[in-house]
């Protein structure tokens, strides 16, 4: 018996040994992170580590960071009322800023940044002017010295980048201007969450309430599923509304530099006349689906190339009173009240524009296209042709002042060339000078001017309220 209980003697005890060993590294461990918390909750309440943390966040976002006040954890931070800004024309504000910083590299003097938290952003980017927008970028010799500082900050960013773990930012937006304070992108109400893993991986979610483009297409209710791999974000699954209509696509953007993008959405059931009521320089009415892709690099709109296709059924030109007025004066009523019976637009995006190499629009008795150009700033630049019926040019008036048209082809048609120019919240043509010549087009359009133009002892309002009517400003 005693040969018995001493065999068994050690196989009681090696399992008793193990469970205390087990437990005092626990303690150990858990008092080295305790200690090492309060070691680094002191380091983090040090000017000099509050300095690099600033220094960090510029070097990431190659911006000049400020914050207003300081607060620390065990080993984190947080940051009130930052903003940042560079000569670039970029500015960046957020209430509050949550980081979270690596324990071990933190003890021995490194700050890398597990976790950011950014809430309430506001980011806006304007573009500098140009003297002639219209024309090839001016272009400035490479400074040696600034390429190499460039260059040194996207290295800093791609390290901040890949060192993070989680990026979580709530209630953003991002207001891109013109030069001019026209908005070329707007967003609003951005909620983005990225999870990601030591080897490049990782996934997430981003929505956004509403924003713009260009101020010709508003979308709202964005939604996607996000994926990270080998540097590359993509949303998958991208859903949005678009004038009551559905948006769906996919898109992807590298988070080194150069950011590359790409993208590719179809819209179907978009109703123009619901979104163009928040959108008051889009001209047109009626149902619309489309098809557009577009890649490039995501801060260079000069790289930007891609292609799209707009069909539109059922619709009519809202707040162009040129056509009425030009109706008015043929006593033409389809050219007063031009519809749409269907329209179709094939584009490209190439050079800072887009480029119409088709825009044509079916009206039943007429027809208009209109090939040109739309630049990235919103001049126009259009070659437009009107095509109408003989014998809506029968009338007395119309025969008098259509010496603009052509003669009438074997189909009975004819028609007017006419340029159209400006920007599109003020486009110019000289229609009126094509149909009824350039001296009485001149006056008809100062006798119409004039004639509709509300006297000076009349309130603004009812100014404002003529001009709505007619089209025609003031």
């Amino acid at each position: 018996m005693k040969l018995g209980s001493n065999a068994i003697r050690p196989a009681i005890r090696l399992p008793a040994l193990l469970s205390a060993l087990l437990l005092a590294l626990i303690s150990v461990l858990l008092m080295a992170l305790v200690l090492g918390g309060l070691v680094g909750g002191i380091l983090l309440r040090t000017d000099a580590v509050q300095k690099r943390i600033g220094e960090a966040f510029s070097s990431g976002t190659g911006m000049v960071v400020k914050f207003e006040s300081f607060s620390a954890g065990f080993w984190s931070a947080r940051l009130k009322n930052l903003t940042a800004s560079d000569q670039e024309g970029d500015a960046l504000s957020t209430k509050e800023v949550y980081a979270k910083l690596e324990l071990l590299p933190l003890l021995t003097g490194r700050l890398v940044f597990r976790e950011i938290r950014l809430n309430g952003v506001r980011l806006v980017r304007i573009e500098a002017s140009r003297v002639a927008a219209a024309e090839e970028p001016v272009r400035v010799p490479v400074d040696a010295a600034a390429d190499s500082e460039r260059k040194k900050r996207e290295a800093n960013r791609v390290v901040f980048l890949r060192a993070l773990r989680s990026l979580q930012v709530s209630d953003a937006a991002v207001d891109w201007q013109l030069a001019d304070g026209r908005t070329k992108l707007q967003l609003e109400g951005v909620d983005l969450q990225v999870r990601m893993d030591a080897h490049g991986g990782g996934g997430g979610e981003v929505s956004i309430l509403q924003g713009s483009w260009m101020e010709m297409v508003r979308f709202k209710d964005v939604r996607s599923g996000l994926r990270l791999h080998d540097g590359v974000l993509e949303a998958e699954g991208l859903e949005a509304a678009c004038g009551e209509g559905l948006v769906k696509g996919a898109a992807q953007l590298a988070l080194e530099p150069p950011q590359m993008f790409s993208c590719r959405v179809e819209a179907t059931d978009v109703d123009l006349e619901k979104m163009s009521a928040e959108l008051p320089t889009l001209r047109i009415a009626g149902k619309a689906r489309a098809a557009f892709q577009m890649q490039g690099a995501a801060s260079e709109d000069a790289s930007w190339t891609g292609t799209a296709k707009l069909e539109v059924e059922e619709g009519k030109f809202k707040g162009i009173s040129l056509f009425q007025m030009l109706g008015q004066i043929f006593q033409i009523q389809e050219l007063s009240n031009f519809r749409v019976r269907q329209g179709l637009v094939s584009l490209r995006i190439a050079e800072k524009k887009i480029w119409l190499d088709e825009l044509h629009i079916d009206g039943g008795d007429l027809a208009l296209s209109a090939p040109g150009t739309v630049d990235f700033r919103r001049n126009l630049a259009l070659n437009a042709k009107l095509v109408v019926p003989e014998r809506l040019l029968n009338g007395r008036v119309a025969q008098m002042l259509s010496n603009g048209f052509s003669a009438p082809d074997a189909a009975g048609l004819r028609s007017i060339v006419f340029q159209v120019g400006g920007t599109l919240d003020k486009p110019s043509t000289n229609l009126m000078e094509k149909a009824v010549g350039e001296g009485l087009g001149g006056i008809v359009n100062q006798l119409l001017g004039g004639f509709l133009k509300p006297k000076k002892a009349e309130k603004t309002e009812n100014t404002d309220a003529t001009e709505a009517a007619t089209g025609v400003p003031k």
